[in-house]
């Protein structure tokens, strides 16, 4: 089994070579070889597809946030997708949005629905693991969510999301226009 050196050991070897290394640097280039090594570790046999949930600003703002800074979400990514490429596997990238707030079973996205670690929904009496649920979504074929979309803040009084488009509550089908800027 091999020794860990602290951070000042190291430190010392690089000044005994005529360099200066920095805590920083240290600290990134450990945590990098730590996410590299993990990643090389994933056994991609009998997988045909997987689908990656684009995270950015994951726990922003928390105690937390400190520690996960060190992980470069790029590098990570970039890394699986070439993984998946080596490996003849199917890499889809998806956006989280929305997807912890929509019923698995019927489409309905409601913030409200979500308290916690439990979801209810209030259109057909879907009682489950929050996390669960989102997973569910994550493996259906649903369409991104529009800028557009997002910005009217629809999940508050709710709308669906089938696999085929969204609808409001009555039925009829959302469309949405591109801002002045975009069109």
């Amino acid at each position: 089994m091999s020794r860990k050196f602290t951070f000042e050991e190291v430190q010392k070897r690089f000044k005994e070579g005529g360099c200066e290394l920095l805590e920083k640097e240290y600290i990134n280039s450990s945590t990098k070889m730590k996410y590299r090594w993990s990643i090389n570790q994933l056994n991609f046999l009998n997988i045909k597809e997987l689908r990656y949930e684009k995270v950015k600003n994951l726990r922003y703002k928390s105690k937390s946030s400190r520690y996960l800074s060190h992980w470069t979400y790029t590098e990570i990514s970039d890394k699986l997708a070439r993984m998946c490429e080596e490996q003849e596997v199917l890499f889809v990238s998806q956006s989280s949005v929305y997807r912890s707030q929509r019923c698995s079973q019927c489409g309905l996205v409601r913030k409200s629905q979500r308290k916690g670690k439990v979801y209810l929904c209030k259109n057909c009496g879907l009682e489950i693991d929050a996390d669960v649920n989102a997973s569910l979504n994550h493996q259906q074929d649903l369409p991104d969510i529009p800028y557009g979309l997002r910005r009217l803040n629809l999940n508050r009084s709710g709308f669906f999301w089938k696999t085929d488009g969204f609808y409001d509550l009555t039925g009829e089908e959302l469309i949405v226009s591109l801002p002045k800027k975009l069109a």
